[in-house]
């Protein structure tokens, strides 16, 4: 009986760090961009590579913090690309994404409003204000 309740009890946290840590909407952006129109909320989109260093600055620093979750949670659906997949090939080329990472902030219609380019601070608050 004990071992099933620790099964349970490490299997309940890993889906709870789950569930807290993905905070993005769908890694879909079709999915995404209808729901924005929708919902006539803002759209963030992280643009990633899975050997790019700097990517790494923002899942280890910034993306976890709280805070940080909570403003992107209330002003954006949120979105996280690898730019070199194929089926992401075709908004990375709308977007003219030539570095990573690169966030692109944009409106419902999925205009760009804003891009920020590179990991420039470990500090949370540093993107929450650029945002």
């Amino acid at each position: 009986m004990k071992k099933i309740l620790i099964v349970v009890l490490v299997l309940f946290t890993i889906d709870s760090c789950k569930n807290d840590k993905d905070f993005y909407l769908s890694q879909d952006h079709k999915t995404v961009f209808k729901a924005a129109v929708k919902d006539n909320k803002k759209i963030f989109i992280d643009f990633y590579t899975t050997w790019c260093g700097s990517c790494k600055g923002y899942d280890n620093f910034i993306f976890p913090d709280s805070i940080f979750k909570e403003y992107l949670k209330a002003e954006f659906y949120s979105l996280k690309l690898n730019a070199e997949l194929p089926e992401n090939k075709t908004i990375a080329n709308k977007y003219k994404i030539t570095g990573y990472p690169t966030i692109i902030l944009a409106n419902p219609n999925g205009t760009e409003i804003d891009r920020i380019i590179g990991f420039k601070s470990e500090k949370p608050e540093y993107y929450i204000d650029l945002l």
